[in-house]
């Protein structure tokens, strides 16, 4: 075996896993320790290198490091069998995974206790400038070990990092508290908060965080006085394995043609308030197809229940979490809107699609610099009629900066503010079948209260429509005709 750069020499090599399999330590746990790299390096036993001593195979003691992990007399294939087998029942398609293993924290004890040893047994060889990370990862090893049974079993390709499709191992030990206690004689003040505060510490007292900043600096002579390399009295074993897949985000426009209609479920005191809403109208479509089961619905901005969404639509995201689905083509998501658009006449959704996580930055910067084109109808309480010449005085105001504040109607749910909100330009408009009537067109900013500025909210907006055509004005219906931000793209069949 070819040293890495910088390491020893081969017959160094030879010495250093003769001394450490001595100390009960496993061949792959030996070469470890001369920072061997090379991962077909562990799938066998090189003939370079000193086999286990019979002795030591039948009495079956866990290795000393890595108790059994990576040790042939511990590995059985119905251990990767039970991991892939709870892997298959998460149900993902993906075509690749990650895998990352969670070891004991004893581990890390074992493998210092051993550091240590080597470096007392070969001062003039080991520098000490190196430091416990000059061996190889553990958990490195066991992917070179079992990588190729797990890409055979699941179906699935490895990528170490860049999968969307991850699967945890937790490796467990029974004597992982016992032999962890070293740490608390080391550093007490550490640890014993820690015993009080379960609920903050939930991945236990003993975390690798934790054991690293105790280990880190410490010197073999104070290590020692607290911990003894001991061969274990059992191996480690699997735990839990979790899956999980990175979120797909699909994005598109919808139209809202009710007035009785919210944009996500409406809940006071945890009871929905109203039958079903924008988003359940079509989640409830999505969630089966991707196999979800929990959704996060964002739109770049949203009406009140009784304004309708004309136009080509808003713009909205739906983040689904943990999807099983994860392979589909843009015809699938298509003929998804279809069924969307034909189980509803509430609603109409286009341009339905998948985008990236990092797209949906567009959707929120548009929450602040996009305008949006309404259409209100407006009723004058005194039942009188505005003249074409009080009607032009508000159709030449452009660039009417408006002082919002937070309406009464939402002041439950938002802070008191005082918000200026320009309205770009508007356009009046009367009803001759309708005396006392008009419809205005406004084009504005983000997220101004356009309801407010026709009635006024008792002067909390200012100026608003009654002081410009000096009589008392309600809003009898609003529609949102425009929402100018060109997001997602235009998908061009819409069928």
């Amino acid at each position: 075996m070819a040293p890495a750069d910088g390491g020893p020499s081969e017959n160094l090599n030879l010495e250093i896993i003769d001394f450490i399999q001595n100390l009960g330590s496993c061949w792959r746990c030996a070469i470890r320790f001369t920072r061997e790299r090379k991962p077909e390096a562990y799938q066998r036993k090189l003939v370079e290198f000193k086999l286990e001593p019979e002795e030591k195979l039948l009495k079956a003691s866990p290795c000393v490091i890595c108790l059994g992990l990576v040790q042939d007399h511990f590995i059985k294939e119905v251990f990767i069998d039970e991991v892939c087998q709870q892997v298959l029942k998460f149900d993902c398609d993906s075509a690749t995974f990650s895998c990352m293993v969670s070891l004991p924290v004893a581990i890390m004890l074992r493998e210092q206790a051993v550091w240590f040893l080597l470096t007392e047994k070969f001062p003039d060889l080991l520098s000490k400038n190196l430091k416990i990370d000059y061996v190889t990862s553990l958990k490195d090893v066991w992917k070179f070990v079992f990588t190729e049974a797990l890409e055979k079993k699941l179906n699935k390709q490895l990528e170490h990092s860049s999968s969307p499709f991850q699967i945890h191992i937790s490796i467990l030990y029974k004597d992982e508290i016992s032999e962890c206690g070293a740490l608390v004689d080391i550093c007490p003040e550490k640890f014993k908060h820690r015993y009080n505060r379960t609920r903050v510490y939930r991945e236990g007292i003993f975390t690798r965080n934790a054991a690293q900043s105790v280990l880190s600096g410490l010197s073999a002579e104070d290590f020692q006085k607290y911990y003894t390399l001991k061969l274990p009295n059992v191996s480690a074993h699997y735990g839990p394995v979790q899956c999980s897949h990175n979120s797909i985000h699909i994005a598109g426009r919808y139209q809202k043609f009710s007035r009785k209609l919210c944009q996500t479920p409406w809940l006071i005191e945890g009871e929905k308030h109203m039958d079903t809403s924008i988003q359940e109208l079509i989640c409830k479509h999505l969630e089966p197809f991707f196999k979800t089961q929990s959704v996060k619905f964002s739109a770049s901005g949203r009406e009140d229940v009784d304004v309708r969404t004309l136009g080509r639509g808003r713009p909205f995201a739906i983040e689904l979490t943990d999807p099983h689905r994860t392979i589909f083509t843009q015809d699938q998501i298509t003929q998804l809107q279809n069924v969307i658009n034909n189980s509803t006449d509430a609603i109409q959704i286009r341009d339905l699609q998948a985008v990236t996580k990092e797209q949906l930055s567009v959707l929120k910067q548009g929450e602040e610099e996009k305008t949006k084109i309404y259409r209100a109808l407006c009723v004058t309480l005194d039942g009188s009629t505005p003249t074409e010449e009080d009607l032009a005085k508000i159709n030449d105001i452009t660039e009417l900066v408006l002082m919002q504040k937070t309406p009464l109607r939402v002041l439950h749910r938002r802070p008191l503010a005082v918000r200026p909100r320009t309205v770009h330009e508007m356009k009046a408009t009367l009803l001759d079948d309708r005396p006392g009537h008009f419809i205005l067109r406004l084009k504005t900013q983000a997220g101004t209260y356009i309801k407010e500025f026709v009635h006024g909210d008792f002067n909390r907006t200012v100026p608003n429509l009654c002081i410009l055509l000096g009589r008392a004005i309600d809003i009898v219906a609003l529609d949102v005709d425009a929402v100018e931000l060109d997001w997602p793209p235009v998908i061009a069949i819409q069928t």
